[in-house]
Formats: C-alpha cells, sequence, structure tokens
C-alpha cells in the first residue's frame, strides 16, 4: 500500500515528530518508528481519524521513500531527505507492508501514534422499578 501524508507546520523551527531509522535493505527508505504526541505527524493522524481515512495515518513500520521531490536512498541514509525537510511543508511518499492492518479507532482498539484513543463507556443499566407500596 503506497500513500501520501501532507504535513503542514506553523513554521520551520516546529519540529514534525516522526522518529525514524534507516531501513535496511538495497531499497533505502526511512522507517517510521514512532509519532510523537503533540505534534504535527500527530495532527496529520488525527486529521486522518477525523476524516475516516485511518489508512493514511503515520504508523510504526511505515517507510518513507520520499520527501518532497527528493528520494530516499540507501546509501546516504536518508540524509538528502532529512535535508529536504527545512521548510514549513512536507510532502511524504509512504509504503506500509501488507500484513500491516489499519483499524478504525472508533471499532477497535488499535494504536495510531499521537492519538489517545478512549474505549467508548459502556451503557448504563436501566434503573430498578419503583417498589409497589404496601397494602
Amino acid at each position: 500500500f503506497r500513500f501520501t501524508a501532507l504535513l503542514e507546520r506553523p513554521d520551520a523551527s516546529a519540529p514534525w515528530g516522526i522518529e525514524v531509522a534507516s531501513a535496511l535493505g538495497s531499497e533505502g527508505g526511512l522507517l517510521v518508528v514512532g509519532v510523537l504526541p503533540g505534534s504535527v505527524a500527530a495532527g496529520w493522524n488525527v486529521r486522518c481519524l477525523q476524516q475516516d481515512e485511518p489508512e493514511l495515518a503515520l504508523l510504526p513500520g511505515d517507510l518513507i521513500t520520499r520527501v518532497n521531490t527528493t528520494p530516499v536512498l540507501a546509501n546516504d541514509r536518508g540524509a538528502a531527505a532529512k535535508a529536504a525537510l527545512t521548510g514549513t511543508s512536507a510532502r511524504l511518499v509512504l509504503r506500509r507492508p501488507e500484513q500491516q492492518q489499519v483499524l478504525h479507532p472508533h471499532r477497535a482498539p488499535a494504536h495510531v501514534p499521537g492519538v489517545a484513543w478512549k474505549a467508548p463507556a459502556p451503557p448504563r443499566p436501566a434503573p430498578d422499578p419503583p417498589e409497589d407500596p404496601p397494602p
């Protein structure tokens, strides 16, 4: 599954909030290992859930293959792509492994980084009917 994330931050000093590691193998890419709560990336995840598009949320295990117009190459460990993240907007092209399933948090308790999932409260039991007065 390939998808694009369009991130916007208020100014160039605000952190993106994506924790990454260099991916192993010859293809290159930056492996998403986490999304920091309250970050720009966490805000993207919240918007994805609000728009009922949880499959577009950034998840651990996603592979960033391109940042703006810069491919993430194995031989530079993503240095060129990281350098492309200097502005206030970023277009990330990602690939998600097929076995990684995304569940909507309103339907199942899935963890989407940067988004707190709260299970709905169980329904309250009906109150007991009033007792009949003695005759």
